[in-house]
């Protein structure tokens, strides 16, 4: 195990993440595993691991924001956070092909729609926001699953003006298309949540990058006000309720969208319908099956990744996994 400061990292989970190496990491002082983000303090993307250590201060605890351990400044720099045991939250869709029932859907949606008000609440947007930047943890003594915000690295102040600055891929319209330089940071936040909450329902994840981003705004050109044909194509049939909700969401005219609050107080978001404590022990028990097996194939990775590549033992090792 090496030595970090204060914290054992016990194995890396990422390789070529854009903060940095990521490791699982004990600590005498916890009870739970962490993650921790180690980047060089010189390397240009440590200027996110800056800003998300700001923004979570400020944001103080929330029970669905990823939570702050501990961060340091010196050479090399890194910030300890709470480790999600059930993984992202585009990994946990691509599990199933199936769709999601809208109770389970309006379980996740609520938890983040409550962290995105905490946020714009204490003045900052996520900008950021998909399905990407989602983690799924779990409690088996609770018997919860939590959906965490994560990576504010592109969080900005809503009490300052911002120029054009917005995450790639789910950015809204008046930005991708418009190309407009000032723009509403709390409706920009919302088109967002409107694509996550399209992907909770579909387990469409839409993917990142450039032609996922192209083909995803053609198709919301094509079905602009007229959402019941998004629902052909992903052949799934919403409750009135959802499609309301969705269409006042993802509404091409920023000044027409919903904000948090509104949504919070929809018709659909109101419905007591959610997973009872059987279903969700029983999905908890699945994907800690799922995190298990991903823990242990990042064993595996680490191992191969350590070893001075002798093609025998990378063979054997891989015929393992």
């Amino acid at each position: 195990m090496e030595q970090a400061y204060s914290y054992h990292l016990i194995e890396q989970i990422s390789y070529n993440n854009s903060q940095g190496a990521i490791y699982i990491a004990k600590n005498a002082n916890q009870a739970s595993d962490l993650a921790v983000v180690k980047i060089p303090k010189d390397q240009k993307d440590a200027q996110d691991l800056f800003t998300e250590f700001y923004v979570l201060e400020k944001l103080g605890y929330h029970p669905n924001i990823v939570r702050l351990i501990e961060f340091q400044q010196q050479e090399p720099c890194y910030m300890a956070l709470e480790y999600a045991k059930g993984q992202s939250l585009i990994s946990y869709l691509k599990q199933s092909e199936n769709t999601m029932n809208e109770k389970w859907v309006r379980y996740f949606f609520k938890q983040i729609i409550s962290a995105m008000e905490h946020m714009h609440d204490n003045c900052v947007a996520h900008l950021d926001m998909k399905v990407d930047n989602i983690l799924i943890d779990f409690n088996q003594i609770q018997g919860t699953i939590s959906a965490l915000v994560a990576d504010f690295g592109m969080a900005q102040p809503t009490n300052k003006r911002v120029f054009g600055k917005v995450g790639c891929f789910y950015g809204p319209p008046e930005v991708v298309i418009e190309r407009k330089s000032i723009f509403n940071l709390e409706k920009a936040d919302v088109f967002a949540c409107s694509i996550i909450l399209l992907a909770l329902l579909t387990r469409h994840t839409l993917g990142s990058g450039e032609q996922c981003k192209s083909q995803l705004y053609q198709l919301l050109q094509k079905c602009s006000g007229k959402s019941h044909k998004l629902w052909h194509i992903y052949k799934v049939s919403p409750s009135h309720e959802f499609q309301d909700l969705f269409e006042k969401m993802i509404c091409f005219d920023p000044q027409e969208r919903l904000t948090f609050k509104q949504i919070s107080g929809h018709p659909w978001m109101q419905v007591k319908d959610l997973p009872s404590e059987f279903e969700i022990a029983q999905e908890i028990t699945r994907i800690n099956l799922v995190s298990q097996k991903r823990v242990d194939q990042w064993k595996i990775q680490s191992h191969i990744h350590s070893m001075n590549a002798n093609p025998q033992q990378i063979k054997k090792l891989k015929q393992i996994e």
